[in-house]
């Protein structure tokens, strides 16, 4: 009988001390792994967001930036660290299984902890060719041999897809995949007028567009963005919807314990609302913090693979 009362206090006692420990979280330092590089909109945004979120949390959080692969290496990395909420991985779409091999499908492979921002892309030509609107998109590529020559990063690549379903959507419209080796590579080869189009975000294509050497054809979403109001959207152009943003997730290792999800899931709400943060990322950015629920973000997520499984079909493109 002594036993048993022993086993029982004890069990209470480790119960208590578990339960104090999920109430305390977190109580070190957490770290952000990424997978984008250094100076892109993705990295700017993390940067932003974890000063912030370390004082919603009251720790410092780390970002720490593991580039390549569409943001596969970030998340493997991010996947393979203990489920204690200390690591965590801001990513978008991912190489994923439905267009890659060895693609991370992370509505699977991780728990989804909150949208920090949906950054919108936009059509993007160069001042070389007379291609303002989608009415002369559309003329033009059904007089030129190819169509359209449409440059992205990767076959593959989210862009890539995107572009699939827009040219279906404005009309059918002919175009030529055209794919490089990094942004760097194919601003160049836009700006030389050696593809007609690309597929990017529209914040980052400020400065060129502001030189008068591009112009943003159409934005994605339904809502003109604050730095390029003259600028029509998807919805001004009678466009069907599809996911046309970048996503900026948040998420944890697989097993991640409930209450601690919700406790990084009631910080990352609180960052969205923080009028600072706010400010400081619309001025840098033009994008709109989002608060979500872990399960409102996981179903747009699949909304967006949805989109582009769609699109993989329309270029009979396979999975590499």
């Amino acid at each position: 009988m002594k036993v048993v009362f022993r086993t029982v206090l004890l069990t209470l006692a480790l119960t208590t001390a578990l339960s104090a420990w999920g109430q305390a979280f977190p109580n070190k330092p957490v770290k952000i792994i990424t997978g984008f590089g250094p100076g892109g909109m993705g990295n700017v945004v993390t940067h932003l967001f974890a000063d912030e979120y370390g004082r919603k949390l009251g720790q410092p959080v780390i970002v720490e930036d593991r580039p390549g692969a569409s943001n596969s290496i970030g998340a493997r990395a991010a996947m393979s660290a203990p489920a204690d909420g200390y690591t965590l991985h801001m990513g978008g779409i991912n190489a994923h299984p439905a267009l890659f091999k060895n693609g991370v499908d992370l509505s699977k492979d991780m728990e989804p902890v909150g949208l920090v921002a949906a950054v919108p892309l936009a059509a993007v030509t160069t001042t070389a060719h007379p291609l303002r609107t989608l009415a002369e998109l559309r003329t033009f590529a059904r007089k030129t041999p190819g169509g359209i020559f449409f440059g992205s990063t990767a076959g593959g690549a989210a862009q890539h897809m995107m572009m699939a379903l827009l040219a279906k959507r404005i009309g059918d419209i002919p175009f030529t995949h055209v794919p490089f080796k990094g942004s760097g590579d194919l601003q160049s080869a836009l700006l030389r007028g050696e593809v007609h189009l690309a597929y990017q975000s529209a914040v980052s294509s400020l400065p060129l567009l502001r030189a008068g050497k591009i112009n943003v054809v159409v934005i994605g979403g339904d809502t003109r963005s604050s730095l390029l109001p003259e600028v029509p959207t998807f919805a001004d152009a009678g466009i069907k919807p599809f996911s046309t943003d970048s996503l900026l997730m948040l998420w944890a290792p697989k097993g991640t314990p409930r209450d601690i999800i919700r406790r990084l899931n009631e910080a990352t709400q609180a960052v969205a609302k923080e009028p600072k943060f706010i400010q400081a990322l619309t001025s840098r950015t033009g994008v709109t913090p989002v608060a979500m629920t872990p399960e409102e973000m996981v179903k747009m997520y699949r909304d967006a693979i949805a989109d582009i499984v769609e699109a993989s079909a329309l270029v009979n493109y396979k999975p590499e």
